[in-house]
């Protein structure tokens, strides 16, 4: 375009022809960029004579005009341009224009400035009050409650003035006498036990309040509205529990007829284990439950009995017109949680974020700049009050997916029951559908496909499941994504080694950050010992959120290991504050869960194991396929019903070294007292809960030998040889891998992990140093002996000294002062250590047979094969005064638990007193529990030289010594020096 002024004609005649027209003496000025700057447009007053005509100059965008700024006469000049002969007044159509644009531009000043008062804090916290106290002059305290929450949620207002707020709110209504209003206080109170941003309980004595509020009603209806609006903590769930089930008896006295009132009793009377008088109470009324809760609560009684075919179609009538609705929930809260991170993000750019973020972000790496939106995020969305709300509902809902899990599990155990291949075909077939269910995805996707590998397995279907895996693999390439959540997968279904040599596989490939923190995540998880915990993870980003966390977790467990109760404390808390900034989903209430019971341990506060309990509860509920979450809630469980049982008996100071089942074991010496106690255990909802999650676990990861084990303990300790032998059936279809146990035992042998055993035992000793100088009592003082005890007893497998004159003459005390079965079973095993030692000195023959064992079998055991040895060595033995008094020790638990005489007591104890031999091999060959956990140990594990043995002892107890010699070249193959046995 070509741009001059006018010369074609005079200036006086163009002036006397345009008198409005003012001269020009250069060109306006006219640019674009892509369509955005200054241009001319239009084309009026057109005079022939001189061949001009007017054009307004505009602003314009992507070349539309927009803002008339001036207008020129003009003449075309050569190669499409203008002569400017001088400025005219612009049209009044543009001046309008004008005027309409200038307005358009205040409106949106002013818009945007009204919209950034509306947004602001000041705003909307103003706003937010002045509902807060319509609500309240409508006589609906618990709405006023929910908006001052909303506003600490959303960080306006004065926290502590709202917080102060809801609190005398709240206590009005706890305070009211009306059971609506309380029952409506205690509801909320307990579904928001804690305020965001505050360490404190919102109402710390709310179940004692409650309690005495349900005391005062003088209608049981009342009473059952309040105590039903409670959740109650583990350590609370039986007096809350008890007082319910007192009201619904009443009504139910009342109302016999009342088909609500009998669900709700029979769930109370489950609760307590009284599974006959809950079924007493639904039977007559089974083909009316219709697909309520009355079906539910049917159906999984039911399946508690066993009598899974009645069960099947109760869960099958409640689940099956819920499921759609469960899943449409799902997605809703996916959907806010994306518009949530959306939101937060637009309030990010748009406010820029606080001064000293935005000064940190242009100063980061892309990388951190990620990590510090991630992390503005995580704390973000979840303030977001759709979100929240969208949680709220769908979580209201998912009590369904307990049923979905029984309901596989049902499936899944008919079609195992199940003789017809083609029957058995379609049973498997749907327990498939129940399980897949409780997948958020789908179709022929490849976490679809991952996850129906997994239900192969525990549809006792794993060559179909490893096929699958292997197609997945292959078809991906082993691709870092694959491996890793292939890996997730195995260490589930309890193949930890498999899981390793995926992720091992997996870390050299990974190329982002984000790969590499999450495989070096769950590779720590599966180290064999704190040391390679942590060099994984310092393989990692110590900036990613993921990884800093486990890191403070890892260093505080071996802060503890090393007796360092201090920094391990610190470590944990560290890790407990960075968990509360991120997702709350099911990793990190279960990681969460994790470090309030260590600190439990460490430090015996209630609170902190009341927390534990509810987090690992929440988690399994997000996440009930998840084995771990189930093992997790199973030992959680099982801690809660050890602590009722406790109570003020036992200081929980001592629980650092004798948690659950083991810590029962102060307070009963005999059987009967045992048995007592055992009663009370069995019966405690809070074990059959854990009994419940633990079959769920197993089931999970049927894989897993640690899990094996961990439920033999149990049944074998409260005398369930069923479930003894369900496990052993279920072991005996499995094939474990045992290159890890193989491994650590090769390790144990040639002595590399000496320093990492001699480093835990410091620490074991100097955690016991400060425990016995803390505790005031002088039973506690007492019983902590067997804790000082068994730190020194440690070191034998390795060499070292027991250095029993330092503690055994206390030890003895304290099992006279203060006399239980820990402190005796502690003694007896002191005894045989100090025996042996005492044999090492005196004998060089037992010394090389000592020192050879050491490593490959138990003190005990070494005991037992020089006891029975024949010949002159076997005489020394047994009539050497330290092996005397170790034997005559055992002979006392031999008498007050002649229920509990298994094996390796037959084998101490006979010859010693000649009298009774009969009568204690009787009781060996009897003691069934003791036969059942033998043989599930020989599934668990390779062929180790203590199991050898074990089979060798079994068949001398039976009396077949030919099949016993024949063990004997196996045996000393394995490295094990013999003396005479035969």
């Amino acid at each position: 375009m070509q741009v001059g002024n006018g010369g074609a004609a005079g200036n006086s005649d163009l002036e006397r022809r345009f008198p409005s027209m003012r001269p020009v003496k250069s060109p306006p000025s006219l640019f674009t960029i892509n369509g955005i700057g200054v241009s001319m447009y239009g084309k009026r007053d057109f005079d022939a004579v001189t061949g001009t005509y007017i054009k307004t100059r505009c602003f314009c965008l992507v070349f539309i005009p927009v803002f008339p700024i001036d207008a020129y006469r003009v003449a075309d000049a050569p190669g499409r341009g203008w002569y400017f002969l001088g400025k005219e007044r612009v049209s009044g159509f543009a001046r309008g224009t004008r005027w309409c644009a200038l307005a358009v531009v205040a409106l949106f000043i002013g818009s945007g400035a009204w919209q950034a008062h509306i947004h602001s804090p000041e705003y909307r916290a103003r706003k937010a009050g002045e509902r807060a106290a319509g609500y309240i002059a409508s006589g609906m305290p618990i709405e006023a409650v929910k908006v001052y929450r909303g506003m600490i949620q959303e960080s306006i207002g004065d926290r502590a003035a709202s917080q102060q707020a809801m609190l005398s709110l709240l206590n009005a209504e706890l305070d009211s006498g009306d059971p609506n209003r309380i029952a409506a206080a205690v509801r909320y109170a307990d579904a928001n036990r804690m305020i965001p941003g505050f360490k404190q309980v919102l109402i710390p004595d709310l179940t004692d309040r409650a309690l005495a509020a349900a005391a005062k009603c003088s209608d049981p209806k009342d009473a059952e509205r309040i105590l039903a609006a409670l959740r109650p903590s583990p350590t609370d769930l039986v007096r809350v529990h008890e007082a319910l089930r007192k009201a619904l008896e009443s009504i139910h006295k009342a109302e016999p007829d009342n088909r609500e009132t009998r669900i709700k009793l029979a769930l109370m009377r489950e609760e307590f284990g009284e599974v006959d008088g809950a079924l007493a109470l639904l039977e007559p009324a089974a083909d009316k439950l219709g697909d309520g809760e009355g079906a539910r609560l049917y159906g999984n009684l039911l399946m508690g009995e066993g009598r899974v075919a009645e069960a099947l179609p109760h869960l099958e009538r409640y689940v099956t017109p819920r499921m759609a609705q469960w899943k449409t929930l799902e997605s809703a809260v996916d959907r806010s949680y994306e518009a949530a991170q959306k939101k937060a993000l637009d309030r990010l750019n748009r406010d820029n974020g606080a001064a000293s973020f935005r000064k940190r972000y242009d100063a980061a790496s892309a990388q951190e700049q990620e990590r510090m939106v991630q992390e503005y995020l995580s704390t973000e969305v979840p303030k977001d009050p759709d979100f929240i709300a969208s949680r709220e509902h769908y979580q209201a809902e998912a009590k369904i997916v307990p049923s979905i899990m029984d309901l596989g599990v049902a499936r899944l155990r008919m079609a195992q029951a199940e003789k017809d291949p083609a029957a058995r075909k379609e049973l498997l077939k749907k327990s498939e559908e129940a399980f897949l269910a409780l997948r958020s995805s789908a179709g022929e996707t490849d976490e679809y496909r991952l996850f129906l590998g997994q239900v192969y397995f525990w549809s006792d279907r794993e060559p179909e499941g490893r096929k699958l895996f292997d197609e997945l693999l292959a078809s991906k390439k082993r691709d870092v994504g694959t491996l890793f959540q292939l890996a997730h997968i195995f260490r589930d279904l309890g193949e930890t080694n498999e899981a390793r040599k995926l992720l091992d596989e997996a870390f050299p490939k990974a190329t982002r950050n984000a790969e590499k923190a999450g495989i070096v995540s769950l590779r720590s998880l599966l180290a064999r010992d704190t040391d390679e915990k942590i060099e994984w993870l310092s393989k990692g980003n110590a900036s990613e959120p993921t990884i800093a966390v486990r890191l403070s977790e890892a260093r505080g467990q071996k802060a503890e290991e090393q007796g360092d109760q201090e920094a391990a404390k610190r470590h944990y808390r560290d890790a407990l504050a960075a968990y509360e900034k991120q997702e709350r989903n099911s990793t990190s209430l279960n990681n969460s869960a994790l470090l309030y019971r260590n600190l439990y341990r460490m430090e015996g506060k209630l609170e902190d194991f009341e927390t534990s309990a509810r987090l690992v509860s929440e988690a399994v509920e997000l996440e009930p396929a998840n084995s771990i979450l189930s093992e997790n809630a199973a030992e959680s469980q099982l801690t809660a019903a050890v602590i009722r049982l406790a109570g003020n008996r036992i200081d929980p100071k001592l629980l650092q070294f004798d948690n659950g089942l083991d810590s029962l074991r102060y307070l009963y010496q005999r059987e009967e007292e045992r048995d007592k106690l055992l009663a009370s255990l069995t019966s405690d909802p809070n074990f059959r809960k854990g009994i419940a999650h633990y079959w769920d676990a197993l089931l999970l990861s049927p894989k897993n030998p640690g899990l094996y084990g961990w439920g033999a303990q149990v049944f074998a300790y409260i005398g369930d040889d069923a479930s003894l032998e369900r496990l052993l059936e279920k072991a005996a279809g499995q094939e474990f891998d045992h290159t890890i146990g193989r491994d650590e035992l090769a390790r144990y042998v040639n002595k590399e992990r000496d320093n990492e055993v001699r480093d835990a035992l410091k620490g074991q000793r100097e955690a016991v140093k400060a425990l016995v100088a803390d505790l005031k009592d002088a039973k506690s003082r007492a019983w902590a002996q067997a804790s000082v005890a068994t730190s020194q007893l440690g070191g034998f497998a390795i060499g070292e000294s027991c250095d029993s004159k330092s503690w055994l003459g206390a030890l003895k005390s304290a099992a006279k002062e203060a006399p239980c079965v820990r402190l005796q079973t502690t003694l007896e095993a002191a005894l045989q250590i100090i025996a042996l030692e005492a044999l090492a000195a005196d004998h060089p023959d037992c010394a090389a047979i000592i020192e050879a064992d050491r490593r490959l079998l138990g003190p005990q055991a070494i005991l037992r094969l020089l006891v029975r040895a024949k010949g002159e060595l076997g005489e020394r033995v047994r009539k050497h005064p330290a092996v005397v008094e170790a034997r005559e020790a055992a002979v006392s638990e031999s008498e007050l638990f002649p229920g509990n005489f298994g094996l390796d007591d037959w084998l101490l104890l006979d010859g010693l007193h000649p009298e009774k031999d009969a009568k204690l091999k009787e009781l060996a060959t009897s003691d069934r529990s003791e036969h059942l956990g033998r043989k599930l140990e020989r599934e668990l594990n390779h062929e180790t030289p203590a199991i050898m043995l074990g089979d060798f002892w079994e068949k001398i107890l039976s009396g077949d010594d030919q099949a016993a010699r024949k063990l004997l070249p196996k045996i000393e193959a394995t490295g094990v020096k013999l003396p005479v046995l035969f």
